[in-house]
């Protein structure tokens, strides 16, 4: 009887270590993609610590989204849902779907974004904090 105990409360203990790294993961991946999408003048702040230069690269930010010369004239809105990740303690793969609008200060209309895009990130551990290594977002 005592060692189903011990075994229960092992399986507990790793299960609740298991979630709350998970929860370390996948904020720590939102504060980098808020940064990557609302601040792309920190790109060579984040590189090499947050994410790596390859993984930096696919994200089209240019393309997408026009340039905020005229961020005095629209609000922009950025989000992302709770996302899912699985991961074995140093390395990891996250589902996230974020959304990106520009709306205009005073039509209060969209001009331009995207509405719940679908990520795929590759994470690693590394020095003690979690690290983009690769993204696959679907068109």
């Amino acid at each position: 009887m005592k060692s189903k105990k011990w075994i229960t409360l092992i399986v507990l203990i790793f299960i609740l270590i298991y979630f709350s790294v998970s929860i370390w993961m996948l904020s720590s991946v939102k504060a980098t993609l808020r940064t990557i999408y609302l601040h792309p003048e920190k790109d060579n702040q984040i590189v090499h610590k947050q994410v790596t230069e390859s993984a930096l690269n696919k994200f089209h930010r240019n393309e997408i989204y026009p340039p905020s010369s005229s961020s005095q004239e629209e609000i922009i809105a950025y989000s992302t849902n709770m996302g899912i990740g699985l991961h074995s303690f140093y390395s990891g793969t996250i589902w996230i779907k974020y959304t990106y609008k520009a709306i205009d200060k005073k039509t209060k209309e969209v001009k331009y974004g995207s509405s719940r895009v679908p990520l795929q990130l590759k994470v690693k551990l590394k020095n003690g904090s979690w690290r983009i290594t690769d993204k696959y977002e679907k068109p």
